[in-house]
């Protein structure tokens, strides 16, 4: 149901808490500014996935998931194909692309406003994780889903079920077909014009001490589809830590973590 997922206002902590409490999932409207810039993404999202196989396999491609991944590369379940391919960039990777860099630099300047306020949230001071997110491993991802009908039967998806690792996500898609599981259901989390979808990641559940969780998601695909992902994480040496002492998590640091997922994801196809 549609109001499962709240739109909520950041400057309003409650809404915050409301969202994140019952979901983990909400919207957030674009600034101004983002209107344009995800337009223009958009657009390049088509010229880059329209190119021919050849062209796409000449893009830059990098064990970390860094650069191009075709279809069916990275699979975030063992048994599951995941029908996706990306195009992922942090700032300064490729030289002189202007596109690239405002858009990793804007979004993550949002995001990073976004975070802050589900730290305040948590009663946490936003001063204590300037630190954590100063050069943070943010990585812009352009997505491109083709129009191959999801086949739960046959395990082929968009994205098979799996939880973020980082802080934050924000995406912006042109069609439905993300699901987030509540209570061992799949719930829609329909596109809503002008609005991201943010949702947490593995870190920010150990911050909150589970308090907010990382919720499992996936993406069925019907007709085809294109998504702009800004995954908004800290450096890759920040020590992340629950806030209060906690027998379930543990302190880890952020570069060995997405190291170890990263490593499962790109070779379990291998």
């Amino acid at each position: 149901p549609y109001h499962m997922i709240n739109i909520v206002d950041i400057n309003n902590l409650q809404t915050i808490k409301d969202a994140l409490n019952k979901t983990g999932f909400f919207y957030i409207p674009f600034r101004e500014s983002d209107k344009q810039l995800i337009s223009e993404l958009m657009t390049h999202c088509n010229q880059l996935f329209s190119a021919s196989d050849e062209i796409k396999l000449s893009y830059p491609s990098h064990s970390d998931g860094l650069g191009f991944v075709p279809l069916n590369k990275q699979r975030l379940n063992k048994n599951k194909n995941d029908m996706r391919e990306s195009y992922s960039y942090r700032i300064g990777q490729v030289k002189n692309n202007e596109l690239y860099n405002k858009a990793v630099t804007e979004l993550s300047y949002y995001a990073k406003q976004i975070f802050f306020k589900i730290l305040e949230s948590l009663d946490l001071n936003p001063n204590d994780y300037e630190e954590g997110v100063m050069n943070g491993f943010n990585t812009l991802s352009l997505a491109h889903y083709p129009a191959i009908k999801s086949d739960i039967d046959k395990q082929i998806y968009g994205i098979s079920e799996h939880c973020d690792w980082g802080f934050i996500t924000l995406l912006s898609t042109t069609e439905n077909g993300l699901q987030v599981k509540i209570n061992d259901c799949w719930v829609d989390v329909p596109t809503l014009d002008n609005h991201f979808i943010v949702n947490i990641g593995d870190m920010l559940e150990i911050i909150s001490n589970g308090k907010y969780k990382s919720t499992e998601h996936r993406v069925l695909i019907e007709k085809e589809k294109y998504s702009v992902i800004l995954f908004f994480e800290s450096n890759l040496d920040f020590i992340v830590s629950p806030h209060e002492v906690s027998n379930k998590y543990k302190p880890i640091k952020f570069g060995d973590y997405i190291n170890k997922k990263i490593t499962e994801s790109m070779n379990l196809n291998q």
